[in-house]
């Protein structure tokens, strides 16, 4: 059985991964002491365990219910953000980007046209 965010136990590995991912924002809450997150990141578009439009509502839901006040996201694809951001407003995106490295460079030009907040520019 895995476990989940400091020791949470989910019924089956990711057997609602709504669910997982709702435990994780109360649980990082908690851990911070608030009882409100001011950004919260989904951390990979790459999850096989539900939809991506699924866990960007959970999110949605979550900063409805007020316990996140803006969402952001790391390693999705420029795809990946626009579905988001059809869902709801993301605020802050980040991407692999640097001197070396420019696979993020789309990702980056698409979140800045929408008006969310590059971490790091402002």
């Amino acid at each position: 059985m895995a476990r989940g965010p400091a020791g949470c136990r989910p019924t089956t590995p990711h057997s609602k991964p709504s669910r997982y991912l709702r435990q994780s924002a109360h649980m990082s809450a908690r851990r911070l002491g608030v009882e409100q997150i001011d950004l919260y990141y989904l951390h990979s578009g790459r999850a096989t365990d539900a939809p991506f439009e699924d866990q960007v509502a959970t999110l949605a839901d979550l900063r409805e219910q007020g316990l996140i006040r803006q969402i952001g996201l790391s390693n999705v694809s420029v795809e990946q953000f626009r579905t988001a951001q059809s869902i709801v407003d993301i605020a802050a995106v980040s991407a692999l980007y640097n001197v070396s490295n420019r696979v993020g460079g789309a990702l980056l030009e698409a979140a800045e046209a929408s008006g969310a907040v590059l971490p790091g520019t402002r």
